[in-house]
């Protein structure tokens, strides 16, 4: 059901800067993976791209992902945007552009439908700019008329339509001009559409307040907003802007919708665990079922017959498609990796081990310091304090077992802290522990009093400690510099070349639309993806027809066949047999780690001879 989409939850918040406390970040993506917000779109960012690139932490790296546009450089405060996905949309995710440090657009893929996020932020010092903003997304929403897109607008856009209703304390000041060209092409408030004549401000100064903060959605889902939410964020992220989160329907809009729940076909290969031998146990009698293993299952499995087979209908039929032909070799080979690995299984004592991702993964959950530790609790605190703000919520959890657990979760929580982060470069007194949250009268208004000034205070020795900590690690870092280029200048000079290798990650792929050639979809699923990939490879790399006495004198000469110390090359060409066999795998080191079959050298080792002659067999064949 993961794969299934019947609303988009969406939301937006005008964060007032991300540089001096980016504790706010890990709070507010808490809450929302708590709250299970699809998209959020933050606004007033004040960070530049590559500070966004190590804003997250860690522990949301792997259930969201954060596309940033930078802030304005000449500009202190007052720019950059950004956008937070969580998987289920990312695996949809097909290009986003960054049109200015105040507007970025989000394109999601679907088979005939595309989602396009708008995130402005119209800056007050910018004049004019929500005009020039808002004529951008409609000039763009206007193009392709035949796609079924569905264009989402959210941010501050810093004006109000109507000062009677958008406005405390109200005026008649009316601003409909600013949404022209939204109202033209039926754009709706999404607020508007489930609260007509309320009035939830998301912004204030102390004396007037206003609703600045939107989110507006095109006319092909103006009437499925089944819920909009104003959020204070008191406690989340303190910045003088509320959040706001609408929710739309958008089951009926994706084409064969119900389809995409059907699971990923496995290959069959372990995605957690992989195959070890334990070597200290193996014995003479164990390698000797393994070669009775192997014989055995050649036998069952027919594998000789069926590499004669593949040979034979080769060389008959000159018209067999080369498809068709590799797809026999894939099978042969397939068949021959499961005969080793399952006689190896079967006869030799083994263990599972967790491949390096997973294991990776699980030592960056081992190795959290402190300073990871602290503010993630108190990300968690936050929205426990967002609860009791919001009785009708905490009435929804509020039960013997939500009680128990919290009691657990604060007790240990006030242990995060220990004397040493107390005393280093902090102002608090090692007896003044005013962040201890108590666990008695859990919930009453006395504890939530209590819990609430707690809060505050841990938030302030966050900072403290991650300013301390920022400043002990920039000093540390210049020591280490300097003690580089004095003793390792070779190294150094390595180092500032800044070679950065990107891994490529080939696991979505944007096709032609069998409907509509004319449309583009995206295809996630494994196979697929490869499918692409390979014709796309394929036909990249393909055989050219070409007809070397029609190239002129100059290439002609480059292209013409090389025959100098052609007896050294003749030996190549010879079948593989079992003596070349025997000298090459007695210099293959038995250290060696096993690749992405599981079959390591010291197997290699001690296949059976009769085994060995039909894979020389079929290697000869191949090659």
């Amino acid at each position: 059901m993961d794969n299934l989409f019947l609303s988009l939850k969406i939301g937006t918040h005008n964060i007032n800067g991300l540089k001096v406390n980016p504790h706010k970040l890990t709070t507010l993506l808490e809450f929302i993976q708590t709250e299970h917000v699809d998209i959020f779109t933050l606004s007033d960012t004040n960070l530049s791209t590559y500070e966004g690139l190590f804003a997250m932490h860690q522990k949301f790296k792997n259930s969201h992902k954060i596309f940033w546009a930078g802030k304005d450089e000449a500009k202190i405060k007052g720019s950059g945007v950004a956008v937070i996905v969580n998987n289920k949309w990312a695996r949809h995710y097909w290009e986003h552009i960054i049109h200015s440090p105040y507007l970025m657009q989000v394109k999601f893929l679907f088979k005939q439908f595309q989602v396009h996020v708008w995130i402005i932020y119209a800056a007050p010092s910018e004049t004019g700019s929500l005009n020039q903003i808002l004529e951008i997304i409609t000039r763009t929403s206007d193009l392709d008329p035949h796609i079924q897109q569905l264009h989402v607008v959210t941010g501050d856009f810093n004006q109000i339509m109507d000062g009677q209703r958008d406005r405390i304390p109200a005026n008649d000041s009316h601003h409909y001009n600013k949404f022209a060209t939204l109202l033209d092409r039926n754009f709706v408030d999404a607020y508007r559409q489930i609260h007509p004549h309320s009035t939830d401000c998301t912004w204030s100064n102390g004396t007037t307040a206003t609703r600045i903060d939107q989110i507006w959605i095109s006319d092909l889902a103006k009437d499925m907003i089944t819920n909009f939410e104003t959020i204070n964020t008191s406690g989340i992220t303190d910045s003088d802007h509320n959040m706001i989160i609408a929710t739309v329907y958008i089951g009926d809009l994706i084409p064969n919708n119900w389809s995409n729940t059907r699971i990923d076909q496995s290959d069959g290969i372990s995605k957690e665990k992989r195959f070890c031998i334990n070597w200290h146990e193996v014995n003479k009698e164990h390698w000797e079922k393994f070669a009775e293993g192997i014989a055995n299952r050649c036998k069952e499995r027919n594998l000789e017959m069926l590499i004669q087979e593949l040979i034979d209908t080769h060389y008959s039929s000159s018209d067999r498609e080369q498809a068709s032909l590799q797809e026999g070799i894939d099978k042969i080979w397939m068949r021959i990796l499961a005969i080793i690995l399952n006689s190896s299984i079967d006869t030799l004592p083994h263990y599972w081990k967790l491949n390096a991702d997973t294991r990776c993964q699980n030592l960056d959950r081992k190795k959290k310091k402190y300073e990871d530790r602290t503010h993630v609790h108190t990300a968690k605190l936050a929205y426990l304090g967002y609860l009791c703000n919001h009785p009708d919520k905490l009435a929804l959890k509020d039960n013997e077992r939500f009680r128990s657990n919290w009691i657990l979760k604060i007790t240990k929580y006030n242990k995060d802290y220990d004397d040493e982060d107390l005393k280093d470069g902090t102002s608090l007194m090692l007896d003044d522990h005013s962040f201890i949250i108590s666990t008695d009268d859990f919930l009453s208004d006395a504890w939530r009093s209590s819990f609430s000034f707690a809060l505050k205070e841990r938030k302030l020795l966050d900072e403290k400690i991650y300013l301390n900590r920022k400043r002990s690690l920039l000093t540390n870092k210049i020591e280490a510099k300097f003690e580089n280029i004095q003793l390792f200048q070779k190294a150094w000079l390595n180092s500032t070349l800044e070679k950065h290798r990107q891994n490529v990650s080939i696991d979505r792929a944007v096709i032609d639309s069998n409907e509509n050639p004319a449309t583009k979809c995206m295809v996630f699923y494994p196979t697929e993806v490869k499918a692409v990939a390979a014709d796309t490879f394929a036909k990249q790399f393909r055989k050219r027809n070409t007809h070397l006495e029609q190239l002129n004198p100059f290439w002609r000469d480059i292209y013409k066949v090389q025959r100098h110390n052609q007896e050294l090359f003749e030996p190549l060409c010879n079948p593989f047999d079992l003596e070349e066999w025997n000298e090459t795998i007695q210099d293959l080191s038995k250290r060696s780690a096993a690749g992405p079959s599981g079959i390591d050298y010291n197997i290699i080792r001690k296949l059976p001879e009769s085994f060995v002659l039909i894979l020389l067999k079929f290697f000869n064949f191949v090659f």
